[in-house]
């Protein structure tokens, strides 16, 4: 990512910014990713969510 810095323009800061932050995390960033037990992508984190919420929802009777 940083040797396509100049590339960007103005976004430099922004680059640097996504580079610090990410080497901050270092390996746990994408630690998920790793464990077949875990979702893959936000979206499927989000409906696993979702899926638990509806089915409280449901064995509650709370509307949502």
């Amino acid at each position: 990512m940083r040797r396509h810095r100049e590339s960007v323009g103005e976004l430099g800061a922004a680059v640097d910014h996504v580079v610090e932050v990410s080497r901050s995390y270092g390996p746990e960033l994408s630690a998920c990713c790793d464990a077949p037990d875990r979702p893959r992508t936000n979206n499927d984190w989000e409906r696993s969510f979702g899926s638990h919420r509806h089915h409280e929802r449901r064995a509650t009777g709370r509307k949502g």
